[in-house]
């Protein structure tokens, strides 16, 4: 009798342990869920709303649209219940990913967030270093110095004051892409900054041929030089400058064109 009476304690015994043991975590639980939606509650509350937004560095984007498109972006909710104006839930890198993505002419987006309720935006655009016109697919496009185009240009532009590249080959512009390769950014930027100061040359405007690589560079008195496009540009202006001071030299108001295609010979055509 002793025994099962033993028994019938030490099974109520636990059973009691085990509710204890299940009420304390039932109210740790409650508690800790208590805390975290309190804690939440205080670090997404307007203590912390992101209200003091500075903008930097906007040339030629509207402003009146980036702030139009930040507005709208600081209203969304993660999971349709977390608002990401805040210092703790705003994410710099998807702010600044979309403003390049939504405006063309920026280039770079760097985004800092100061305690406790402060967002500051440094904006860098692309800088349009020159035109590129298509001859065939037609339209005019803002490149920058890496040969990436970023916004359409006036179809009418001349070229006297930024380079103009007219691109013959059958090929489509896409936006923010790079359009020529390194090589031909290379030759047309060095024969550009050499026509700054050599009057001699003083080219207008770059023709990409369609046919095959010659690159044909026009100059200010009408004459052209046509060169490949993965043509040393160095050794170029060396062949160039020997084509001038040689044969060239006395006929240079007849002069039609320079020819430098190939390699160290020099070919010349004079208007009759």
């Amino acid at each position: 009798m002793s025994a099962n009476v033993k028994k019938r304690y030490t099974e109520s015994h636990k059973k009691k342990l085990h509710k204890t043991r299940v009420r304390h975590l039932a109210v740790t639980v409650i508690s800790s869920i208590v805390c975290l939606v309190s804690v939440g509650a205080y670090l997404l509350s307007d203590r912390f709303r992101i209200v003091d937004i500075s903008i930097d560095g906007i040339l030629s984007t509207s402003r009146e649209d980036v702030d139009s498109y930040l507005a709208e972006w600081l209203e969304q909710k993660k999971f349709g219940i977390i608002p990401v104006r805040s210092y703790w839930t705003l994410s710099r890198g998807d702010l600044a990913a979309g403003l390049a993505s939504a405006f063309p002419t920026i280039e770079r987006v760097d985004i800092s967030k100061e305690f406790p309720h402060a967002l500051k935006i440094i904006i860098k655009e692309y800088a349009g270093w020159g035109v590129l016109c298509h001859a065939n697919a037609g339209g005019c496009f803002w490149i920058d110095r890496a040969g990436v185009a970023f916004e359409p240009a006036p179809d009418g532009f001349s070229g006297a004051i930024v380079p103009k590249i007219t691109d013959e080959r059958e090929r489509s512009v896409v936006l923010l892409e790079r359009q020529l390769s390194p090589e031909m950014m290379r030759l047309i930027t060095f024969f550009n900054e050499k026509a700054s100061s050599d009057t001699r040359i003083q080219s207008v405007e770059f023709t990409i041929a369609s046919a095959d690589d010659t690159v044909r560079i026009k100059t200010r008195a009408g004459w052209e030089l046509l060169v490949l496009e993965k043509a040393d540009p160095e050794y170029i202006w060396k062949n160039l400058n020997t084509a001038l001071a040689g044969d060239v030299k006395d006929n240079i108001s007849r002069l039609e064109y320079i020819d430098l295609r190939f390699g160290n010979k020099i070919f010349y055509k004079s208007r009759k």
